[in-house]
């Protein structure tokens, strides 16, 4: 592993911006796991009742964060380019949990 503080001025920049850009696919990625799994209702083989029991109960998310990506990921199922703006990062999380009762179904 890289030792942050000895990078120059020009390598922390880049990898600053490398490190968000695998944030940003990192969310798209959740947030199209969670569109697809809730879609399948694996939750109920976790003996979960509902996606938002099994996001916080396995996959430790507290309720905010676990309602906003269900939230997202219910609205990237009418609406993929949802996740493409996530992966580019013009949209981010809470503007999408923001617009998303909005957006007709």
């Amino acid at each position: 592993m890289m030792e942050i503080s000895t990078l120059s001025d020009a390598e922390l920049t880049q990898h600053l911006k490398a490190c968000v850009a695998r944030e940003n696919d990192a969310l798209a990625d959740v947030i199209e796991a969670i569109s697809e799994f809730d879609r399948r209702k694996l939750f109920t083989e976790n003996a979960a009742p509902n996606m938002f029991v099994y996001c916080r109960r396995d996959l430790g998310y507290s309720e905010d964060a676990a309602a906003k990506r269900i939230q997202v990921a219910q609205k990237a199922k009418v609406y993929p380019s949802i996740i493409r703006f996530l992966r580019d990062g013009s949209l981010s999380l809470s503007a999408a949990r923001l617009v998303a009762p909005h957006v007709p179904v």
